[in-house]
């Protein structure tokens, strides 16, 4: 299993044209995925800013006519999260692949890096697609994965964006009904995943700095 690190520059997206308007935010799309009779890409997004463009970033998105269905949560520390629906021929390329993507991140070049996973073959078959769409694509670098990773993909995607979106926060900044829509889970299965990730990362911890053997138990996979 490979995780890349690809740079590309979608001719039309809407988080391009965000993070080149406004430089100093951080943009990140945690989820993409296509909806069952859709021709759409479903993305749920985290962007971090000044507390002072928080309206207007999320009007610009509003107001983007390549996106519709826009649900959009503000914060007074300068956090966006929210979700929408777009055309988006890169990233219906991007998930129907048979790599995963874990993570995008806009830059202020008009970039979005992009960290996938998959082996040798799914890796070159999604840049060659990527360059049948036109866009430009740029290697930022490959690191190769033993398999010996705690959570599994699916795991490891769930935890971050629930930690982006500030789930794990007290007072919640957002909460479990909201993340498992979002994600395109039922509730259920979130808290079971969710509780499934920390049990093996608190066994792992308690393992490695208090000498302890980590509790067994059945439930492991999810």
């Amino acid at each position: 299993m490979i995780e890349g690190k690809i740079l590309i520059k979608p001719p039309r997206c809407w988080i391009r044209k965000l993070t080149t308007k406004y430089p100093d935010i951080r943009c990140r799309i945690m989820s993409m995925k296509i909806p069952q009779r859709s021709n759409r890409i479903h993305e749920l997004f985290v962007i971090d800013g000044p507390p002072s463009s928080v309206d207007s970033i999320a009007k610009d998105i509003e107001d983007d006519t390549s996106v519709k269905d826009v649900d959009i949560s503000k914060s007074n520390s300068g956090r966006v999260v929210g979700s929408l629906n777009c055309m988006c021929g890169i990233g219906k390329t991007i998930t129907s692949s048979k790599s995963f993507a874990i993570t995008a991140a806009g830059r202020a070049d008009g970039a979005v890096e992009l960290t996938v996973l998959g082996n040798n073959k799914a890796m070159k078959d999604l840049l060659n697609s990527l360059d049948k769409e036109g866009a430009s694509v740029e290697i930022a670098g490959w690191t190769s994965r033993n398999g010996s990773s705690l959570l599994s993909v699916r795991q490891e995607l769930v935890v971050k964006v629930a930690l982006e979106c500030g789930y794990f926060d007290f007072p919640k900044k957002t909460k479990l009904r909201e993340l498992a829509r979002n994600l395109g889970v039922a509730p259920a299965s979130l808290v079971e995943s969710l509780r499934s990730a920390e049990k093996k990362i608190l066994s792992e911890y308690v393992s490695a700095h208090l000498n302890c053997s980590p509790v067994q138990g059945r439930h492991e996979s999810r």
